[in-house]
């Protein structure tokens, strides 16, 4: 668990900007997993059954910087639970106790709100570059007692950059890398350690004309 989320950092045109504006896309992803007597760091134990739907909602506006050959602006992400289910066990071991945790249940509601204080980006010719600091903020419910939590209950922060490559012939190369740095939740005093991401894509988008592409309205 925590902030980063597989494939919520994009798929296509990952590193593409194209024209300065206001930018909104709406994303709803559902994910299932296991976690399985896992040690984490040597402190934490579970054995849990987690699914969830998540709506996620991101804001962007970028300005034309020709003093910069590119665009920059700011955004920010809006990440809301539809349906988070939980269930089995956890346990913490505390440096005087060892806390257990067991049951099952569903919550849904706000999650914690990212923002993007800078997202700078260039366009060479085929080639296009994005850099953007990420900052995850704790604003979701969260409860050390309970499994259904909806935020993390601490910070992170986020460095990334994202390429695509895109050709005159509509294959496409997109890849998105990121440093996730964490700070320590101050309700259970663990702090997570970083995290390195990668998510890519590769593609070939149809020509408009295409039998089989979309109309464009």
């Amino acid at each position: 668990m925590g902030h980063y989320i597989q494939g919520a950092y994009g798929d296509f045109f990952m590193g593409y900007i194209p024209a300065a504006g206001f930018y909104v896309r709406n994303d709803t992803l559902y994910q299932a997993g296991r976690i399985d007597g896992t040690l984490k760091g040597g402190f934490v134990y579970a054995k849990l059954n987690v699914s969830s739907f998540l709506n996620l909602t991101k804001l962007s506006y970028m300005f034309d910087v020709p003093a910069m050959n590119g665009f920059l602006g700011v955004g920010a992400g809006v990440p809301v639970l539809i349906n988070l289910h939980v269930s089995g066990n956890a346990s913490l071991r505390l440096p005087i106790l060892t806390k257990s945790i067991e049951g099952s249940g569903n919550r849904g509601g706000l999650s914690d709100i990212f923002v993007m204080p800078v997202i700078a980006g260039w366009n060479f010719g085929e080639c296009h570059l994005v850099a953007m600091p990420i900052v995850f903020l704790p604003t979701g419910y969260y409860n050390s007692s309970k499994l259904t939590n909806l935020g993390m209950n601490y910070t992170s922060f986020d460095g990334n950059v994202a390429f695509t490559w895109l050709s005159k012939s509509k294959v496409e190369l997109s890849i998105n890398a990121g440093y996730m740095i964490n700070t320590e939740n101050p309700s259970t005093h663990y702090l997570s350690g970083s995290l390195l991401h990668v998510d890519w894509t590769a593609a070939y988008h149809l020509p408009r004309d295409s039998p089989w592409a979309l109309p464009v309205i």
